[in-house]
């Protein structure tokens, strides 16, 4: 919940069962903020935040690497609720291990700064000044608003993918294999979402994010999958499907992600 409030760094819950020895007290905090960078090329800040969360004895951790982009808003997005702002702000949130949760229920992948409802199925999180229902429970998906939002997830993505596997390789928790897990590999849980899903694999498949060597060169070099395909070059990270996308440190031949 603390993650996109820039104002409120700690929260404490205290459940009261009626049983003082009973009562369950819930602590959750941003601990630390580092690796702050501005790209001014691309209007884009990314920095990494850790989370901790503390359930009466049990404490537990998850840093999340944070890219933050803005955009002009288009003419034809444009609301009566929003006239007064020109930018939308997007904020994608990697998690860099398993996300904290409560029990086995699912974490919500779209935020308006507060967490919706909507579990995406996508391995990172999307924050922007989303237009909701009244029940705040999800986005209003015919929203011109929102859709000019939603066209801008894309462009975001590989924009902090790119960034992520050519310049925080050496980044602890970040190795390259680990970065290719944020790929959107599983079809959405919400069918509305799957144009996002559908952009960002059109841009993977022309970006130059596949680490390579030169059998000829021994140079390191980064190559798109697209241009890839049909080559003779051997490189350092293959693509297979099994049950999900897992990415193996070997020498073969790559293969094209099944999105």
């Amino acid at each position: 919940m603390l993650l996109f409030l820039s104002k409120i760094r700690r929260l404490s819950v205290r459940e009261d069962n009626g049983n003082a020895r009973g009562s369950t007290v819930s602590e959750i905090s941003i601990s630390s903020e580092k690796n702050f960078e501005v790209r001014k090329n691309m209007h884009a800040e990314s920095y990494t935040v850790f989370l901790s969360a503390q359930e009466n004895e049990s404490e537990a951790e998850c840093g999340y690497h944070m890219w933050r982009q803005r955009f002009p808003v288009k003419a034809e997005n444009r609301v009566d609720k929003r006239t007064e702002i020109d930018e939308w702000v997007i904020t994608l949130a990697f998690p860099l291990k398993e996300r904290l949760s409560r029990g086995k229920q699912l974490s919500p992948g779209v935020y308006a700064f507060l967490p919706t409802k909507m579990v995406t199925n996508f391995p990172f999180i999307i924050q922007a000044d989303f237009l909701l229902a009244s029940s705040r429970e999800a986005i209003l998906f015919d929203s011109p608003w929102n859709k000019g939002i939603l066209e801008c997830i894309p462009s975001a993505f590989m924009n902090a993918f790119v960034a992520l596997v050519k310049s925080r390789a050496d980044a602890p928790g970040m190795s390259i294999p680990s970065m290719f897990h944020y790929l959107p590999v599983s079809p959405s849980l919400i069918p509305l979402l799957e144009p996002v899903r559908s952009g960002i694999k059109e841009k993977v498949l022309v970006e130059d994010i596949v680490p390579c060597e030169s059998q000829t060169l021994h140079t390191r070099c980064f190559a798109s999958l697209a241009r890839l395909r049909g080559s003779n070059q051997h490189f350092g990270i293959s693509l297979s499907r099994r049950e999900n996308l897992e990415w193996t440190l070997r020498t073969c031949q790559p293969m094209e992600p099944t999105f």
